[in-house]
């Protein structure tokens, strides 16, 4: 179960313009926050197939934006996806026996310089059985549409090794995804009492190993 951090106590002491200030983009922030990341967000299309070694996933993650990401992009703060994906065998009075899981780590920042959006993958911790071969991959795309297309695509994922595997049909995969913008530097966060609370996850979507 996960729980939100604590706020950290923020003084609030200091001259009026500058009380003046931290109020304004405080309340601009809030604002941010209360249509972040609205809209559809699903994990759809799901296909497993396998090669000798391993079970591969590929899916396609619908990432929502509004404009208050875009902004946020814009402004220098990457957006983060995480890919939650576990294999298990169902049981039907106790918890379901996990065999592998697995999580990645993709993110989607803006470079002012060249104008363009970079998607960068390959991040992953694991715990499998078997070797779990490791890809980093990064793209970049003139626009925000298209990099989230990238952004949300589960490419051929290894998820667990075919060796580990006793019976495909006994199995089941589940994925969520989690969204969430990235991190302020420390004195503008200091400015804007801020909050990492930009964080949206889908619900576990479940498939059959065996397809």
């Amino acid at each position: 179960m996960r729980y939100p951090p604590t706020e950290p106590l923020i003084p609030l002491g200091g001259l009026l313009p500058w009380l003046l200030l931290t109020v304004a983009i405080a309340g601009g922030a809030s604002l941010v926050r209360a249509d972040v990341l609205t809209g559809t967000f699903v994990v759809r299309d799901a296909v497993i197939g396998h090669t000798e070694q391993n079970y591969l996933l590929s899916a396609q993650v619908d990432v929502p934006v509004d404009d208050a990401v875009r902004d946020a992009l814009r402004q220098g703060l990457p957006l983060k996806l995480e890919v939650e994906v576990e294999v298990a065998r169902p049981r039907r009075f106790w918890p379901d026996a996990s065999l592998a899981d697995t999580t990645e780590h993709y993110e989607l920042s803006y470079h002012a310089v060249t104008d363009r959006y970079r998607v960068d993958k390959g991040e992953n911790d694991s715990r499998t059985n078997g070797e779990r071969p490791t890809a980093s991959d990064a793209a970049t795309f003139p626009d925000l549409e298209s990099a989230l297309v990238y952004l949300g695509r589960v490419d051929h994922l290894p998820i667990v090794a075919r060796a580990a595997v006793d019976d495909a049909r006994r199995y089941n995969v589940d994925v969520r995804a989690t969204v969430s913008v990235g991190d302020l530097p420390a004195t503008l966060k200091l400015l804007m009492f801020w909050r990492q609370d930009w964080k949206r996850s889908t619900e576990w979507y479940t498939w059959p190993l065996s397809q």
